[in-house]
């Protein structure tokens, strides 16, 4: 139940900032439980900007938000331990639209699976399961989440992504690719579909922007000037290294999610590769981060 009305309130929001694409971050949105059939959504939420906490005892779920990411949540007793975690953990997304409207930008959320020595695929580029099964799902709930997936060319080459919801409920998101100048990507599962393109070349069946080079990088900035004029406001980075690394290194990313694993590979693909830091002063730090578990693995969640 909890996933159904988390999923109904980020299309309520959405629908609210489509309407009023200029708006600031309201005071409150309320969120009335439906009455239909069981397991359906069925909890009221009140989400409160900017005010006071108030605990509502109309309301199931009371939620106080002043920043992205950041929560405090009440919850009355006929919500259980397991929907409680959920909201928890998916709520700060579903409300990211009014950030986003407020501060005019897109939210970029990057998300992959490693091993304890930061490999996230071997030599050959195999990357297929390092991570577990409540990895997976999660990854697909924040697909279903976010407005849009990008991907670069060679995780496209190497994975053949399909970059769609299967695992839970939700709308897919929209797909785009980085890169890719020479690739045919007709041969691959995401032209099944219709999809965004930045590179220098034209694939079918996209809405194709050529994008240049400087420096033998593209310009992140330009890619998501792009998209938030395409109506998207939240984006999921799924790799690969290459890509995620340049959205890193250009400052685009607001935060980054680590699943580790209890792998040790030796040898492979790095998660982060870029610079040339000689001093820890160099590293990228974190404003707030956090440790969660998933299944019997653990996931790291930190804002830039």
């Amino acid at each position: 139940m909890a996933w159904e009305t988390i999923l109904s309130i980020k299309k309520g929001i959405k629908q609210l900032c489509k309407d009023q694409p200029d708006m600031d971050v309201p005071g409150q949105y309320i969120h009335q439980r439906k009455k239909s059939k069981p397991g359906s959504d069925a909890y009221a939420v009140n989400i409160s900007f900017n005010n006071k906490p108030v605990k509502n005892s109309k309301f199931d779920v009371n939620v106080y938000s002043t920043e992205p990411f950041k929560c405090k949540i009440s919850y009355s007793r006929r919500v259980s331990l397991i929907n409680r975690n959920l909201f928890n953990l998916y709520l700060p997304y579903s409300i990211l639209p009014f950030y986003a409207a407020k501060n005019k930008k897109i939210y970029v959320i990057t998300h992959f699976a490693q091993t304890l020595d930061g490999r996230i695929a071997s030599a050959s580029g195999d990357s297929k399961w390092i991570g577990n099964q409540e990895n997976l799902i999660h990854a697909h709930r924040m697909r279903a989440l976010l407005d849009g997936i990008l991907v670069g060319s060679k995780t496209i080459q190497s994975d053949n992504p399909l970059l769609s919801v299967r695992h839970v409920s939700g709308d897919d998101p929209k797909k785009i690719v980085v890169g890719g100048d020479h690739l045919d990507i007709q041969n691959y599962q995401i032209s099944e579909n219709e999809f965004v393109s930045f590179s220098q070349g034209i694939n079918k069946n996209a809405d194709n922007f050529i994008l240049n080079k400087e420096g033998g990088i593209y310009d992140t900035s330009k890619i998501l000037k792009t998209l938030y004029n395409l109506g998207l406001r939240t984006l999921y980075i799924e790799g690969g290294s290459f890509t995620t690394s340049n959205f890193l290194s250009q400052n685009r990313i607001d935060q980054i999610q680590v699943h580790f694993a209890p792998i040790i590979l030796g040898s492979g693909v790095t998660g982060f590769n870029f610079g040339d830091a000689q001093h820890l002063k160099e590293a990228v730090y974190f404003n707030s981060f956090r440790y969660l578990p998933l299944g019997n693995q653990m996931m790291f969640i930190g804002e830039i």
